[in-house]
């Protein structure tokens, strides 16, 4: 979904960016991870803005059943580093 002049994501997203974070886990659901592989890619079209290199990864939820259940999904890729959930 559009705002403005770019996809709603993308404003989230750039936060992130910007505030140093360069490898991001997009949990979402089966309808919508085509759209955003298809936006988004694996990263690759960010590195040349921020100048390093950038890493998206994608789980998929198969039912919305809550954040809590997004975190338990992203437990492995996570590890013991430091994390931000972003909504």
């Amino acid at each position: 979904m559009p705002i403005y002049d770019k996809p709603m994501i993308y404003y989230p997203l750039e936060i992130l960016l910007e505030s140093g974070i360069d490898k991001i886990l997009l949990i979402t659901t089966p309808n919508d991870i085509s759209s955003f592989v298809s936006l988004l890619g694996s990263g690759e079209e960010f590195r040349e803005k921020y100048k390093r290199p950038i890493q998206i990864v994608y789980a998929i939820q198969p039912k919305p059943t809550g954040i809590a259940d997004g975190l338990r999904m992203a437990k492995d890729y996570v590890g013991k580093e430091n994390c931000v959930l972003m909504l």
